[in-house]
Formats: structure tokens, C-alpha cells, sequence
């Protein structure tokens, strides 16, 4: 996988977004001779040396036609998957050329920046950013977007911005759904996980985070205490 992909949104493509949360959005307008730099997102706001797997997932969309010429987002398809300290050469990048209506999508450890408008027109985009719904977002969307403010979007976007679980036991508010701050009417009972994201969680792959490793299991007699353990086999 490059770790990018385009779609053009008048054709009725769609990228499904799952499990993530909306980390910021903001709009771009690229004047004549700006500079270009290429950054990875990911390298910014998590510790996770490259390659890992990916946690935020950028979107670009153009508000007016993308070229070479005018600046296009670039982006270093494959470098989701070097190491941390690994520079890309000139000839890797790549001009991400697209009509007014397109959206790029692209992982946060992917090499990507704008480039530099050489045209006689100024090029308008808007760009979202996405992550893990356990994350931390990027942009406080709780301050940007309170309540008052939240409870008249739509349901899809309330919960897309962080009113909703982030996992089983994750984000709940007064033992049940944050969604429901957004709701008229009394709290209703609350369980602090639904059955659809533990049924989602059970088929979560688990990974280790960084060297440490566990002590040694003693081999020895006597009975166990009543735990809850878990196992990425069970």
C-alpha cells in the first residue's frame, strides 16, 4: 500500500472513515511562489517510531483544481512504511494533480506538504484530519465545538467530533453514552460500553508498546484469586 488514495467526490466515491474521531479542520489558500516543506503529521503528535501502524489519517479536499503548477498538495507515497530518519530525494515526490471536488486521502506517517504555486491563480483547499477514536485529538473539539454549539449538527458529525465512545469504557459521561449531553430529556440508565463496540473490540488486533517484557510466570501450587485477565487468543 502507497498509504494514499484519491477519490473524486463528484463520481459518488467514498472513503469509510471507521473507529476515528475528527482531530481539526481548516481551510487553505495557496498564493503565488509560497515555499514548500514536506512534514509527516504523525512524526508531530504521537511517539511512535516509523514504521507503525498508522493512527491519524489526513484528508485534503480541493476547493479549486490541484496541478503541479499551481502548487498541489505532494506527498512521498510509500514513506508510511521508512524509518523515522529516512529524507525522501526529489525525484519521490509526487504532485497530488486533481479537479475542484476531489479529496485526498493519505495516513499521518506519509511525507506530504504543499508545493510551491508557479501559476497566476491562487489554489483554495480544505483540509480534515482524522485519528484513532482513543487518541488525544489534535484541536480541543470540545472547546471549538460545546455543547450549544454541537447540539445542532447533525448526529453523525456530534459523534464524528468526539460525542461518543472512543472504545469499551472509553469517553463515557455519568456512566452512559456522551451523546446524550447533546439530547433533551432526563440521562437515561448508562453502561459505559455498548454490545457493537465490544463486539468491534474483540476483534481488535493487540500490539505491544515499546521493550518491556513480563516477568516470568511462576510455575506453583494454590488457587487463584478471582481476576479478569485477557489474552489476544481468547
Amino acid at each position: 500500500m502507497a498509504g494514499l488514495a484519491m477519490f473524486d467526490a463528484r463520481r459518488d466515491d467514498a472513503a469509510t472513515i471507521a473507529a476515528c474521531v475528527e482531530e481539526r479542520a481548516y481551510a487553505i489558500v495557496t498564493n503565488l511562489l509560497d515555499a514548500e516543506q514536506l512534514a509527516r503529521v504523525k512524526a508531530e503528535l504521537d511517539p511512535f517510531l516509523h514504521p507503525s501502524p498508522p493512527t491519524l489519517m489526513p484528508a485534503m479536499w480541493a476547493i479549486s483544481d490541484f496541478t503541479a503548477e499551481n502548487g498541489g498538495t505532494q506527498v512521498v507515497p510509500g514513506s508510511h512504511l521508512w524509518a523515522y530518519d529516512r529524507a525522501p530525494y526529489e525525484d519521490e515526490v509526487v504532485n497530488a494533480e486533481m479537479p475542484a471536488g476531489s479529496v485526498l486521502l493519505y495516513t499521518g506517517g506519509v511525507f506530504h506538504g504543499g508545493g510551491r504555486n508557479r501559476s497566476n491563480t491562487v489554489r483554495t483547499g480544505m483540509a480534515l484530519q482524522y485519528s484513532l477514536g482513543w487518541l488525544r485529538q489534535e484541536e480541543n473539539q470540545y472547546l471549538a465545538n460545546p455543547p450549544e454549539v454541537a447540539r445542532h449538527y447533525p448526529e453523525r458529525l456530534q459523534r464524528l467530533i468526539g460525542y461518543d465512545y472512543g472504545a469499551p469504557y472509553l469517553g463515557f459521561y455519568k456512566g452512559g453514552d456522551p451523546h446524550r449531553v447533546l439530547e433533551d430529556g432526563p440521562l437515561r440508565q448508562g453502561h459505559r460500553t455498548t454490545p457493537e463496540l465490544e463486539e468491534a473490540a474483540a476483534g481488535v488486533e493487540w500490539l505491544r508498546w515499546g521493550n518491556v517484557e513480563p516477568v516470568p510466570t511462576p510455575a506453583r501450587e494454590g488457587a487463584h484469586a478471582r481476576a479478569v485477565t485477557f489474552s489476544p487468543d481468547t
